[in-house]
């Protein structure tokens, strides 16, 4: 019985190991997404809407720059816990 204890003990510290890891990359992931975002909007601001692309265009940027870090950050908040899945 001891041993069966220890080793749920195990699989249990593993577990929240793991959740703590992926909960850790998620965060960076966003942050860096963001101040990639921050550091180029200078060069986005020259490039993009002073010249005279299409609406389309800019929309399509709109989506593919701005999608992703509202994703990510939105997601932040679902990342479960070991205590949620009890």
């Amino acid at each position: 019985m001891s041993s069966s204890n220890s080793a749920a003990a195990a699989q249990y510290i593993t577990a929240y190991q793991e959740e703590a890891t992926i909960n850790v990359l998620a965060i960076v992931a966003t942050v860096l997404l963001l101040y990639d975002t921050l550091l180029t909007s200078g060069q986005e601001c020259r490039y993009i809407w002073r010249s005279g692309t299409s609406w389309v265009s800019r929309l399509l940027y709109v989506w593919n720059r701005y999608m992703s870090p509202l994703y990510l950050s939105l997601n932040l908040g679902t990342i479960p816990s070991i205590s949620d899945a009890r």
